[in-house]
């Protein structure tokens, strides 16, 4: 695979671009437009916003159990 290939190299920064273009769902475009630090700092927030989401969605589902 593309990923493990890359981990074997040690390109350590192509394995982070693939992640933010993952996180950001884009293909690597945000990252490309906004720089590595401003993709990774709205990388974060999206992660947080997802986790903050679940566990609400999480705690709905357990308030509703009979």
């Amino acid at each position: 695979r593309h990923i493990r290939k890359l981990a074997a190299e040690g390109d350590h920064l192509s394995l982070l671009r693939d992640l933010l273009a993952i996180i950001h769902r884009d293909g690597g475009h945000y990252t490309e437009l906004a720089g590595l630090d401003y993709s990774v700092i709205d990388a974060i927030d999206i992660i947080h916003d997802l986790r903050a989401a679940n566990s609400e969605l999480r705690r709905q589902l357990i308030e509703k159990k009979p």
